[in-house]
């Protein structure tokens, strides 16, 4: 569909109706709403009506998966709303109510064009907004991809097992850009030619959480560690490089349907993978740091609405599945049927985050992610510590944390 789009010298966009046997209003039925208009003498005053982008934004379309695509991909965009016709292309943007002579404009300054001399409501690299100053380090089609996806999420599917597919021509679009975003089950990653950032970016991008835990069902037919698995809206953990000491840095592997196991660098470049921009393994291989359930503090007074605390840094945990107490989620904690693995470091503001994994037999599921606000540290020796305002904590080996290889499906 993306080669349909771009390709498309116009694509006409029925922003009005519930379904897709609406029609076109003043077209395929009746009369739109009419202009008001008044005449005073040589002058003429009109109503510039409800501006296009509340209809467009409040329509049935805008809220249908399918149609995200055919928004942002389309080259130019006519719109028919129930009060008129607006246009958009990557360059400038009107509407039926508001004559503009364009030549008129250019003639002027640049400030007096610059309402109408921009991309409108969809364009694909812009407007992706993110209050995350860190934003500012990652590749501008990271930050696109992750924008995107969280839009998208928002929307409906009609069929749950479509949340990837629907999103594929966005995908492939970014994956023609530079730097070149690829995508495993839809996970984004920003290609550059010496890969070096491979492993950091992929385990930014696990880093995502529902923004309604409370609603909507799993999707099974994906896997747990990627946003396509779960109905509803999802946001993404924006955060600095890491800095992960040599000892934590987490190694990660993929594994494909016919049993072989691939660093991420290496499926990149392999023969198999290297002209993919899409990927598909049946799991991961996650090598990191565990932290242990002795270095967490537990209240055994009242666990409900209570956060564990490792060396007392309230750990945030955002779980994924609906309507579960999370005491519960507090003794599995502590039996380590859950765990938390760690993923991320960044020193500056001091934060640690990573996965919250339920084990089974032979494999564990991704439930959900888990953030505090601490540095990680060395001792003297070598050792792990974290650091907390002016306090260092050593972390003991085996009793604190301790270095394990999880497969997650």
């Amino acid at each position: 569909m993306d080669a349909i789009y771009e390709n498309a010298h116009v694509t006409f966009i029925a922003a009005t109706g519930s379904d897709a046997e609406s029609g076109l209003p003043g077209v395929s039925f009746g009369r739109r709403t009419a202009q008001a208009q008044v005449q005073f003498g040589d002058l003429q005053l009109l109503s510039t009506m409800r501006h296009p982008s509340l209809l467009i934004y409040t329509s049935t379309w805008s809220k249908r998966g399918w149609t995200f695509q055919e928004a942002l991909l389309s080259c130019r965009r006519l719109f028919f709303t129930e009060d008129q016709v607006y246009f958009e292309c990557r360059s400038i943007h009107c509407q039926e109510t508001v004559k503009v002579d364009f030549d008129f404009i250019r003639s002027k300054s640049k400030k007096s064009g610059d309402s109408y001399h921009s991309p409108g409501l969809f364009n694909m690299l812009s407007n992706q907004e993110t209050d995350m100053s860190i934003a500012a380090e990652l590749p501008k089609t990271l930050i696109a991809a992750y924008g995107l996806i969280s839009k998208f999420s928002e929307r409906k599917l009609s069929l749950e097992s479509d949340s990837l597919r629907a999103f594929l021509g966005i995908l492939r679009y970014l994956s023609r850009l530079q730097p070149s975003v690829r995508h495993f089950w839809g996970l984004p990653v920003a290609v550059n030619e010496d890969l070096a950032n491979i492993t950091e970016d992929f385990t930014r991008g696990l880093l995502w959480s529902r923004r309604t835990p409370d609603r909507e069902q799993r999707r099974s037919q994906f896997p747990s560690w990627s946003w396509t698995s779960w109905a509803g809206p999802v946001s993404f953990f924006y955060l600095e490089s890491s800095n992960f000491l040599p000892r934590c840095r987490p190694k990660i592997e993929l594994e494909f349907e016919e049993g072989s196991q691939m660093g991420l660098s290496t499926a990149m470049v392999s023969p198999m993978f290297s002209t993919c921009s899409d990927f598909y393994p049946i799991a991961l291989h996650v090598e990191c740091t565990v932290i242990l359930p002795a270095a967490l503090e537990f209240s055994k007074v009242n666990l409900t609405g209570m956060r564990p605390k490792l060396f007392n840094a309230p750990v945030n945990i955002i779980y994924s599945e609906p309507l579960v107490d999370l005491s519960d989620v507090y003794i599995m904690l502590e039996t380590q049927e859950v765990e938390l693995l760690l993923l991320y470091s960044t020193p500056e503001p001091a934060q640690i985050a990573g996965l919250l994994v339920k084990h089974y037999y032979g494999y564990a599921l991704r439930v959900g992610m888990w953030e505090c606000s601490i540095a990680l540290d060395s001792t003297v020796d070598g050792n792990l510590a974290v650091r907390i305002g002016n306090s260092v904590h050593d972390l003991k080996l085996d009793l604190h944390w301790k270095r394990k290889r999880t497969r997650i499906v």
